[in-house]
């Protein structure tokens, strides 16, 4: 969504209807710094498979097209929980262990060596601890390597499970996977963040950016009164206490989700 954004964004100012790797590099350090880190916009921009550090993105060539199946459960973990079950320090046998297998997994996929993935995608520094934590996610990583998956693996924080195969297989892993969760088979995007839009269609210009909170009537106000021609509100605000809200303990944040979720579309509208 972000990386997306941004590219619009971009190309709305520019008035351009391609997406290059110039404008790919601009856009990477903008998204990059609002998430912390450029692992997902590095993807979703460039498509594929990518190794980033350092400002810069490298695709991994393919020598494979798999599916890509995955299991999301029917519970959900926070990451900056599941981050406080990993341990403060790293042993540099398990670093050694992990830097290895990460080499094998980029040797491998540009091999297409399948039956390599999945001893390369074994890890000692994270997935232990959280799965630990979530065993219908270790379950499903069992189930879908049982059922023909080339490798598998908790898919980033968790709790989903993510796991490669060849598309003739797939059907037969979703059906082994626990049912208490969905599975989806996907393919991977080769192309990255693209522009698809009719040239007759002209951009619109110019862009001017808002200081907006959706729960603040003020800026909610000041920001009716600078666009008065919309034609198109997207409210893509969205706040989530990960609590119920029936005698939730919390009332405060409890309020903030209804202000956030409910009452500031309503408001914005």
């Amino acid at each position: 969504m972000r990386a997306g954004g941004a590219v619009l964004a971009r190309a709305l100012a520019e008035q351009v209807t391609e997406v290059d790797d110039a404008l790919r590099a601009e856009v990477l350090p903008l998204v990059a710094e609002l998430e912390g880190h450029a692992d997902n916009v590095a993807a979703s921009l460039y498509g594929g498979v990518v190794a980033t550090g350092a400002g810069r993105v490298v695709r991994v060539p393919l020598a494979i097209d798999p599916a890509v199946v995955v299991w999301v459960p029917s519970f959900v973990t926070k990451t900056d929980e599941s981050r406080k079950v990993l341990a403060s320090a790293v042993a540099l046998d398990d670093v050694v262990f992990n830097l290895g297998r990460l080499a094998m997994l980029v040797a491998a996929l540009a091999g297409g060596d399948v039956e390599a993935l999945r001893v390369s995608t074994e890890d000692r520094i994270h997935q232990p601890a959280r799965l630990a934590a979530a065993a219908p996610s270790a379950a499903a990583i069992a189930a879908a390597v049982e059922a023909g998956a080339w490798c598998s693996w908790l898919s980033g924080s968790g709790p989903t499970v993510a796991s490669l195969c060849s598309v003739a297989d797939a059907e037969d892993v979703m059906a082994a996977l626990p049912t208490d969760g969905h599975a989806k088979a996907l393919r991977i995007d080769h192309e990255g963040t693209a522009i698809e839009t009719d040239e007759a269609i002209p951009l619109w210009t110019p862009l001017t950016a808002l200081p907006l909170d959706v729960s603040d009537a003020a800026t909610i106000s000041a920001a009716a009164a600078q666009c008065s021609d919309v034609t198109i509100l997207v409210n893509n605000a969205g706040a989530f206490t990960m609590q119920t809200l029936m005698g939730a303990p919390n009332m405060d944040a409890a309020r903030q989700e209804m202000e956030v979720n409910y009452f500031g579309p309503l408001a914005m509208s």
